[in-house]
This record gives C-alpha cells, structure tokens and sequence, in this order.
C-alpha cells in the first residue's frame, strides 16, 4: 500500500504546471479568447498591432511604438484553435520541464529569447514581407531543444550526435514548409524559419549556459 500511494504521488506531481508555465498558458488562451468575440474589424486591428510584420522593420526613419513591441507580442497571437491547442500541450510538456529542472529564470530566459531569436532569423529572410507572423513556436522550439539536448548529453553522445539530430530537425521542418503535413491550420504557410531560429536558439543558449558554468 505505501508503494502505490507513493507511486499516485508521484503521477499527481508529474501532472502539475509550474506558475510561470501555466501564467504563459493562460495567456495565450486568454487572448486566443479575446479575439473570438471581437468583431472581424476588431480582431483583424489586434492581430495586426500584435503580429511581427518584417516590411515594417525595414525601415527605421521613423521608429514606432509597435517595432519595438511586437518582437514579443507575436507569440500571444494563434491562426486557430488547432495551432493554439498544439503549442498550448507543447508548452506545458516542455516549459514544465525546463521550469522544474533549471528554475523560473532560465524558463523565462530561454522561452522569451528564443522566441526572438526566431523572429529575427525570419525577418533576415523576409525582410520585405507584409505576412504578419504569428504564434509561439519559437519559444517552444527554444525550450524542447534545450531539453533535448539536455538529454543526449546526459546519454553521454557525442557532439556530432547533436549536430545530425539537429540537421535533421531542420530539413524536417523545411519539409513542413512544402507540403501541407497539417491540413487542419495550413502548415505550409507557418513560419517555419522562426521554428529553426528557436531550435538555434536553444542549442547556443545551452552550451553558453554550460560555458558560464564550468567558468564558475
């Protein structure tokens, strides 16, 4: 009987999402449900001063309030209920995760810097682009690449190891960005180039973490 309740336990805390986790996730739905019973003029305005619109950063002689927010603000905005759902159960798996393993700080670090590493990869390829980009993937790729290569180190791979798998990732995700693998939310028109820049993102954050602690 101890055994089993230990083990009930055990399944309950597995189950629980930590705050700043769980904050994001409310979040995204919040404003996921904000939009739905705006009118279509005012959930098109929203989206727009939300969105990352590249064209709009091509051109600094006149610096906005909105290029200096949407960086960050593109990831609270979600196409439809599919791709709000996939990030939502994303995010609790893998910020849960990392929010547990390596604190409150480095979930919000790696989540948010991630999400704008990915950003910026898309506008050095968009620049021109008036497509506004939505969504929190970036982050999320940020948080399971971090994760997993947390995990390959732990089995003791080597670096090459790291570097087919992410090789591999990439031409997947390159995949998605030509044939329609998702009907449900469009997938060849998602930023598949803020995906990579956050998978690029959590590797270098990883081994800079690793860095500044063999330093210390």
């Amino acid at each position: 009987m101890i055994i089993k309740n230990h083990n009930e336990n055990s399944r309950e805390k597995a189950l629980n999402i930590p705050t700043l986790t769980l904050i994001c996730i409310l979040s995204l739905i919040g404003v996921h449900a904000l939009l739905q019973v705006l009118d279509e003029q005012q959930k098109t305005l929203l989206i727009l001063k939300l969105s990352f619109i590249p064209a709009i950063y091509s051109n600094f002689s006149s610096t906005i309030f909105y290029q200096i927010y949407s960086p960050l603000t593109y990831i609270l905005i979600h196409g439809n209920l599919t791709h709000l759902v996939i990030n939502i159960c994303m995010l609790a798996a893998f910020g849960s995760i990392i929010e547990k393993e390596f604190g409150r700080l480095n979930f919000l670090f790696i989540f948010f810097s991630c999400s704008l590493m990915g950003i910026f990869l898309h506008f050095l390829i968009f620049q021109n682009s008036y497509s506004p980009v939505i969504g929190s993937s970036g982050g999320i790729c940020g948080l399971f690449s971090f994760y997993l290569i947390n995990k390959i180190k732990q089995n003791k791979s080597s670096n090459l190891k790291i570097i087919q798998i992410f090789i591999t990732l990439i031409l997947i995700f390159y995949l998605f960005s030509l044939i329609d693998i998702f009907p449900q939310i469009d997938s060849t028109k998602l930023a598949w180039v803020v995906h990579i820049g956050g998978l690029l993102g959590g590797l270098i954050f990883f081994y800079l973490k690793k860095i500044f602690l063999n330093k210390n």
